[in-house]
């Protein structure tokens, strides 16, 4: 009996064939899709991209000038917009910017913008601003003329009490040789009392040649009068020496108001001490 060999089928299965799809499939598509995604290809054309660059304008300074040339002023920097005016007061509205005074920009002077930005204007209308520029004039005048009236208040006051001090505490200045002279002759003058005694011609009495108030240092009228030269005697010897020891002045002013003066020698209250030019007659009348 003979044997019949058998064929093996060798055919892939359907299985590995399937994979093998698959894998060649991934071959083809993964580089394709990266190619669509990643950087052109080298050799490829750049591709034109457009930049646009804003220019920005420096915004001039406007302030304090008439609405009208304001405007004018914004337009040559550059800035394609009129501008936005607003009242200061916020109670009218800008007719004529001629008649207008801007007193403040926004944005402010030196700030960059773009050319097509608003600029908004602040502004006055000039009759107000006349309005309150007497109104600050009138101001100015009054509070001035109120300083002046409490100035010359203060220099009143000062005077008044210079004139009170002055009163109160005299200051005596030596007058000058030539006022001196005045009181007596121009043509006689003595430096002090020792040069008057002498040349004989102390005392001097007010009006005499030579007499100055300088030399008459009690101002009583009676310049270089002879002094005792011994010692005064006290109230009791001059009062027994003198007139009744019952009567006592201590100065002329007393005698005076007393009604006893002059006093000669011999009567009641006369001394010697009251007596200054010795001539036996105490506190005379001048």
């Amino acid at each position: 009996m003979s044997t019949v060999p058998q064929i093996v089928s060798r055919r892939p299965s359907s299985r590995l064939l399937l994979a093998g799809s698959w894998l060649i499939t991934l071959v083809i598509v993964v580089p394709v899709l990266a190619g669509c995604g990643g950087s052109p290809a080298q050799g490829a054309p750049p591709t034109a991209t457009t930049s646009t660059t804003q220019v920005l304008i420096t915004v001039p300074d406007v302030i304090a000038m008439k609405g009208d040339v304001a405007a004018e002023t914004l337009k040559e920097a550059g800035l394609t917009r009129k501008p936005n005016y607003t009242d200061a007061d916020g109670e009218e509205s800008v007719m004529k910017a001629s008649n207008w005074s801007v007193t403040a920009q926004d944005p402010a002077a030196g700030t960059q913008v773009p050319a097509d930005q608003a600029i908004t204007l602040t502004v006055n209308h000039d009759s107000a601003k006349a309005a309150a520029s007497a109104r600050a004039s009138a101001a100015a005048e009054a509070s001035a003329s109120a300083a002046a009236a409490e100035q010359a208040r203060q220099e009143a006051a000062r005077a008044a009490e210079q004139t009170q001090q002055q009163t109160q505490q005299p200051v005596q200045t030596e007058p000058d040789q030539t006022q001196e002279q005045s009181d007596g002759s121009s043509e006689t003058y003595y430096a002090n009392c020792a040069d008057a005694w002498a040349a004989g011609a102390a005392p001097l009495h007010r009006g005499d040649p030579g007499y100055r108030a300088g030399l008459d240092r009690d101002d009583d009228g009676i310049a270089c009068e002879w002094k005792q030269e011994q010692p005064e005697q006290d109230s009791s010897q001059e009062q027994s020496g003198g007139g009744s020891s019952g009567t006592f002045y201590r100065n002329c002013a007393e005698a005076r108001a007393a009604g006893a003066a002059p006093i000669y020698r011999g009567e009641p209250g006369y001394r010697e001490k009251l007596d200054r030019d010795n001539d036996g007659i105490a506190c005379e009348w001048k």
